[in-house]
């Protein structure tokens, strides 16, 4: 029966993914999942019900092993989706800029050296190297490479720190979850930091081996020794802000072993068996001042916090939380809260992170399992090493120091996602004596059922969470190209919200970037765009632009009455528009009210 099901499970993935993959975009999609076939859902979602099912009931291990498997590429189907539907490219913004690096890269127009974190933009020149797919794909296999290294190795590492079955299983799904994706300050699309953060899923693996594994009097040069210092340069590469909390995390460790094998404690003894971490953190360290030292960026960052942190001190920044009040009160403008919110982006992360805590608390009061060894002390460097990634995050959050505090979360929810499972099982592991093993199992099914898919519907952004998909068409890129190729390079070419700057980094390269394509047009000036400062000038807007402000916002600054006044008003001419990017030359209200970018008032189709 179970091998039955694995079959129906496999196939119902199969299926699923067939269908999404030949039922490609014809537009911009708001959603990544109302627009995706329902054929797909109901695939994957059988694939999961059987992957659950089997992993908690089989009798053999290969079909429990294969069951967790199938759970696992379900996994990736989801978060491969931009990939299988055949999206041009995902990401709007950051995103943008790193495809416009590593078309620079790979072009020659930039060595990948001058770049503060080269290397995602590195392996999309890889990928595009060794697959002929374009730069746009190649960047999105990158994502889901990094993506799916998370997923394979916060199990690895949970195998790594116990020998039951059950807490590896239940592992897979919760890196299922894919916690550390916030769509606040980490995302699914191209963003250096949070590819990072998924690759230290594999840093973390590779120092539980070092630490659970090699022996105490080792003086030689090992080769985990060498897997540690090559990880770790590579972490450096993805991004130095997440090197830099890995590098807290290990230097907790080298503290932890310095100060606890000295003392009387009961747990010093695991400690005292284990190799010193003291040498591949000096070298850790040496990798990422060496790398960091080049550039001024981190000099001006590293300035910026500290001058922020000392104002924080003082008592002299601005409000509690400053930025979540300003996001707070757009929430409730649109009718929704930050209760909501939080809810929906971070209910799941709660849970498991209150389930971690109970390790936590038996790690710092010594009641793990003593039959783990050495083991035991692995966790314990984690619970101490999360205490001051957490200080860092309140300490952002409450004196308002960066907006960037959710990129900690991200990492926090790693570690998380390492310890629940081991806390979930010793959980069960407790109440065996008072409950039957398939009640117990049944349970645990039961909140896998319940979470995973509150944690899978916000992996994308979407208007549930009242935010845009990140989807990027042909036909953007292609009218954006067009505006950027035909208009009159002496006036400013000028957006919504923002500049269109961001596509001329994906397009033509940052190393090309215009200065003109910086700013954007207010919702006020929408309607008298002729009157404004800086007319004449040119207006481009897409279908996304519209979208995200009148369907994910709901209007907050731009409704649909002020794109439709851009095309009705005097003294905006349309010059092109390819049915997604509408470009307009805006005349200065003293101007000839014919003049248009080539001097002729003509519009023409892109």
């Amino acid at each position: 029966m179970d091998s039955g099901l694995l079959a129906l499970g496999f196939l119902s993935l199969a299926a699923g993914i067939f269908f999404a993959a030949n039922d490609p975009p014809n537009g911009y999609e708001l959603s990544v999942y109302t627009e995706t076939s329902i054929r797909f859902w109901v695939g994957v979602s059988v694939a999961f019900m059987v992957a659950l099912f089997v992993t908690f009931t089989a009798g053999q291990l290969w079909q429990r092993s294969t069951a967790l498997l199938l759970a696992g590429a379900s996994t990736v189907a989801i978060a491969g989706l931009p990939l299988v539907r055949g999206y041009r490219f995902y990401g709007s913004n950051d995103s943008l800029t790193h495809l416009g690096w590593a078309r620079d890269v790979l072009s020659g127009t930039t060595e990948p050296e001058t770049l503060f974190y080269p290397a995602l933009h590195l392996l999309t020149v890889v990928f595009h190297r060794l697959t002929g797919l374009s730069p746009e794909r190649s960047m999105m296999l990158a994502v889901l490479l990094l993506t799916t290294i998370f997923l394979v190795f916060v199990p690895l590492s949970v195998r790594a720190l116990t020998d039951s079955y059950d807490a590896v299983a239940i592992a897979v799904f919760s890196a299922a979850f894919m916690l550390p994706i916030t769509n606040l300050s980490t995302h699914i699309h191209a963003h250096s930091f949070t590819q990072a953060t998924m690759f230290t899923g594999l840093l973390l693996f590779v120092f539980f081996v070092y630490v659970a594994r090699s022996p105490s009097s080792a003086l030689s040069i090992t080769p985990i020794d060498l897997l540690l210092a090559v990880v770790s340069f590579a972490l450096v590469m993805y991004h130095p802000q997440q090197a830099a909390n890995v590098l807290l995390l290990f230097l907790t460790v080298s503290v932890v072993q310095f100060v606890v094998s000295r003392t009387p404690f009961g747990i010093a003894e695991p400690i005292r068996s284990q190799r010193r971490f003291y040498v591949p953190t000096l070298v850790f360290g040496a990798i990422f001042f060496l790398w960091t030292s080049r550039y001024e960026l981190f000099f001006s960052a590293t300035e910026y916090v500290t001058t922020t942190f000392l104002q924080f001190l003082l008592g002299s920044p601005g409000p509690i939380g400053e930025s979540v009040q300003s996001q707070g009160a757009s929430l409730s403008a649109l009718g929704a809260g930050l209760h909501e919110i939080v809810f929906k982006l971070l209910f799941p992360s709660l849970v498991l992170s209150l389930i971690a805590a109970t390790l936590m608390l038996a790690a710092l009061t010594g009641r793990l399992d003593g039959r783990l060894g050495n083991r035991n002390a692995i966790v314990l460097y984690l619970t101490l090493g999360f205490v001051p990634i957490t200080g860092i995050f309140v300490v952002y959050f409450v004196g308002s120091i960066s907006e960037q505090y959710f990129r900690h979360w991200g990492f926090m929810m790693l570690l998380v996602s390492v310890l629940a499972p081991i806390a979930l099982y010793r959980l069960l592991d407790g109440l065996s004596g008072r409950f039957s093993t398939p009640t117990l199992r049944a349970a645990t099914v039961g909140l896998l059922i319940v979470l995973l898919p509150l944690a899978l519907l916000t992996v994308f952004p979407s208007p549930y969470v009242y935010m845009p998909s990140q989807h990027v068409t042909d036909t953007q890129m292609e009218g954006y190209d067009t505006a950027f190729t035909y208009h009159n390079q002496s006036l400013d070419l000028v957006g919504v919200r923002g500049g269109p700057y961001r596509y001329s980094d994906g397009i033509q390269g940052v190393a090309a970037a215009e200065e003109e394509y910086l700013r954007g047009v207010t919702s006020e000036n929408m309607s008298r765009l002729p009157e404004t400062e800086g007319a004449p000038r040119y207006l481009a807007f897409s279908q996304f632009d519209v979208e995200r402000e009148v369907g994910a916002y709901q209007g907050l600054r731009y409704s649909q009455s002020d794109f439709s006044a851009v095309r009705s008003q005097p003294g905006v001419h349309r010059v092109s528009s390819n049915g997604d990017v509408e470009l307009y030359y805006v005349s200065s209200s003293d101007a000839d009210s014919q003049e248009s970018a080539d001097g002729d008032g003509s519009e023409s189709a892109a």
